[in-house]
């Protein structure tokens, strides 16, 4: 059985998860991280509605690695207006 998630974690950005799940129009690949004490979620792909389209998912996620992953959770995170605020990441 293929994974439908992955959870990565760094002392600075916390947890992260990439997870596989069924959006409006398909398979999505979605990013999960904190941000301002509120849980963000991110699309960050949608695949056709299809046997395939589940693959290119499964597949999509299997290629996402930690850095990535962290690298984005970050960008989102100093994205934040707060996030220059003493106290924050």
């Amino acid at each position: 059985m293929k994974d439908f998630a992955k959870l990565f974690r760094s002392e600075g950005t916390g947890q992260v998860l990439a997870q596989i799940v069924d959006g409006d129009h398909g398979p999505e690949i979605q990013l999960c991280y904190e941000i301002d004490d509120l849980i963000r979620r991110v699309r960050m792909a949608t695949f056709i509605d299809m046997p395939l389209g589940w693959d290119m998912a499964r597949d999509a996620l299997n290629m996402l690695d930690e850095a990535k992953a962290l690298e984005i959770a970050r960008e989102g995170q100093m994205a934040s207006p707060f996030s220059m605020l003493p106290g924050r990441h």
